[in-house]
């Protein structure tokens, strides 16, 4: 191992992979050191050890009272089950160091493939446009805006003239489907990803207006360009979000009782009636009938997403399955709503088909699935 491979080093490595910080030349750095690793031998020489001993270790890793990067898995070309099965289940762990040998369990059998990019592109004049099928190229010409679908899968906004004084600004949607994922750069330089079943409404140019004002219903991540004259304002259901220059993540889905708002760097001031709460970095705002409540957070879970992951940080069943639903445009049926109290936390690529997630999930031994169509059936295993 290279002197600065160490442990920690690229421990450092994976988490701004997550993080979505990691340079190309430190991502080759983690990929080499990644595939070195004998998935094979690891499995064998784990294959006898006794089981109380490897919890303790685990558990010590999770508190990272040891390095490893277990918890956070930025390699999905090489995804293992000996990188990707740490989950806790109930709050207990299971840790297991199987082999991605193909499996006899019936649902690893089944192909669903996961999202990617498709969206649709609602222009002010009510024409709607497919951004999985167009061309790439110039789409539309709006007030002296061009809107310009590129080779790697985003819409830009270019400004090619000055918009007439006095005219109406013209609005654009982007929607994204169940297993949609798209990025668009408005034109004012900020970018915006979009998750599945979200929908963006904004001008398609600033020019002209004191505030950038967007609405959002969905899950969003924004990179907004600093201008100091112009605050930019995300409105969604229940609240206002104000920014100067920053980068943020916003969910708020209408069918979801709470608005999460995590703040990665800069900062951001919360708007819900009457109350204004100004974030720091690495601060979430959850809005719910309860009102409108701050907290510290790991904010690689919350854009985890946008990185190519699903990343469960204790959480419940059913939230577990409504990321999976979303993503990969399916129906989820429970046998009973006990099945949906068992709690999980890992890291698994959103790149796997839904068949070897669900397969994942259940090697902790409570769950069990069933893939009809486009319906997943869940039912509870009594151990």
């Amino acid at each position: 191992m290279h002197s600065e491979e160490t442990p920690d080093h690229i421990l450092k490595l994976a988490e701004k992979w997550q993080k979505g910080t990691i340079t190309d030349e430190e991502k080759f750095v983690y990929e080499q050191w990644y595939a070195a690793f004998d998935d094979e031998q690891l499995q064998h020489q784990h294959s006898d050890v006794d089981p109380a001993q490897l919890l303790t270790k685990i558990q010590a890793r999770i508190k990272n009272e040891l390095p490893a990067v277990s918890k956070v898995i930025p390699v999905w070309k090489k995804l293992s089950a000996v990188a990707a099965s740490l989950i806790l289940v109930g709050l207990t762990i299971l840790y297991d160091y199987q082999s991605t040998a193909p499996t006899s369990n019936p649902i690893a059998q089944k192909q669903m493939v996961p999202g990617g990019n498709k969206a649709y592109l609602t222009l002010a004049n009510g024409k709607q446009i497919s951004l999985t099928n167009a061309k790439n190229g110039n789409l539309a010409t709006e007030q002296g805006i061009a809107i310009i679908k590129t080779a790697d899968g985003q819409v830009i906004y270019q400004m090619k003239d000055l918009p007439i004084s006095g005219e109406t600004i013209a609005r654009n949607n982007i929607s994204t489907p169940n297993g949609g994922f798209w990025k668009v750069q408005l034109s004012d330089g900020s970018s915006v990803w979009l998750n599945s079943a979200s929908t963006l409404s904004y001008p398609s140019t600033f020019k002209g207006q004191d505030k950038r004002i967007v609405n959002l219903s969905g899950e969003a991540y924004f990179e907004i360009a600093k201008d100091q004259e112009h605050p930019f304002i995300v409105e969604t259901k229940g609240q206002e979000v104000e920014v100067l220059g920053t980068h943020f993540n916003i969910k708020a889905y209408p069918e979801e009782n709470n608005t999460k708002t995590t703040l990665i760097e800069g900062s951001v001031k919360v708007k819900f009636n009457h109350q204004n709460e100004l974030l720091k970095p690495g601060q979430q705002a959850t809005l719910s009938d309860n009102g409108l409540q701050i907290e510290s957070i790991q904010t690689e879970y919350a854009i985890a997403w946008k990185n190519g992951f699903f990343m469960f940080n204790y959480e419940d069943l059913e939230t577990v399955m409504l990321k999976i639903s979303r993503w990969y445009d399916v129906q989820v049926d429970y046998q009973n709503a006990s099945v949906k109290r068992h709690v999980f936390f890992g890291t698994i690529s959103k790149y796997e088909n839904v068949s070897n997630v669900l397969a994942m999930l259940e090697r902790t031994r409570v769950v069990k699935f069933k893939l009809e169509g486009k319906k997943i059936k869940v039912t509870e295993i009594n151990n």
